[in-house]
């Protein structure tokens, strides 16, 4: 009889285990992954700023229902935040994005999982980074980069054309990397994915690709360091 009495115990505790367990397998996993607690942008005047997005962070979840709740910005007047959710594979993501509008400070917080978050984001006022670029025989002195951070050609002035691309950094900045000349593009995911080819200063690039229009325009890309203080700023160059 005590054996009997025993195997019972055994399969109800092991019945009382499974149920417990069973909260804890439905539960929503919630990965939450952000670009830093601190984050220095540049704010980028003009018509051009696609540049102006900062990629806050992302959250990985199972559920279909999000757990992201009281998304906000500290100062408005500086950024506003928005949520992008989207499915992936057997998962679904939420992308957090902010909008700077002008030069500050504002604090991005948030709730994920049942966790507070907070990203304190230090905006930039754009400055020229360049003293000139040279595209073959035209120049683009530094006035042209003054109050923004494109500024364009006639494509049809330098189509299929081996130019030689000079990018001359103004005092106190630095040229990170190489040059990309962005030719086409090709849609993934509903994103258009630029072609590049990667250029080194002074050197040469035929300049042909996707015919300019509304949507796209070959360009000239390059980012430029400030060596005191680190902050990097995108400049380019639109072949319309």
């Amino acid at each position: 009889m005590k054996k009997v009495w025993k195997k019972l115990t055994v399969l109800l505790l092991g019945a009382v285990m499974l149920l417990v367990a069973l909260p804890v397998q439905a539960a929503n996993f919630c990965h939450v992954t952000l670009d830093g607690n601190k984050i220095t942008a540049v704010y980028y005047p003009g018509k051009n700023s696609g540049y102006n997005e900062i990629a806050i962070g992302q959250i990985v979840e199972r559920s279909k229902s999000s757990s992201l709740k009281n998304l906000k910005s500290s100062n408005k007047s500086v950024l506003t935040v928005k949520a992008t959710k989207y499915k992936n594979g057997n998962m679904y993501s939420t992308e957090i994005m902010a909008h700077a509008k002008k030069a500050g400070t504002a604090t991005v917080s948030f709730k994920a999982g049942g966790k507070s978050y907070k990203v304190k984001v230090t905006v930039k006022g754009y400055a020229n980074p360049v003293a000139y670029i040279k595209v073959g025989g035209t120049k683009l002195s530094a006035t042209k980069f003054k109050k923004t951070n494109v500024a364009s050609l006639k494509y049809a002035k330098f189509a299929n054309k081996n130019c030689k691309i000079t990018v001359k950094p103004a005092k106190g900045w630095k040229l990170s990397g190489k040059i990309q000349f962005l030719s086409d593009y090709y849609e993934s995911d509903g994103y258009k994915v630029p072609t590049q080819t990667l250029v080194v200063n002074g050197k040469n690039v035929v300049i042909k690709g996707r015919k300019p229009s509304k949507s796209f325009s070959p360009c000239l890309q390059m980012v430029l360091v400030n060596s005191k203080t680190g902050v990097s700023e995108i400049v380019r160059v639109d072949f319309k």
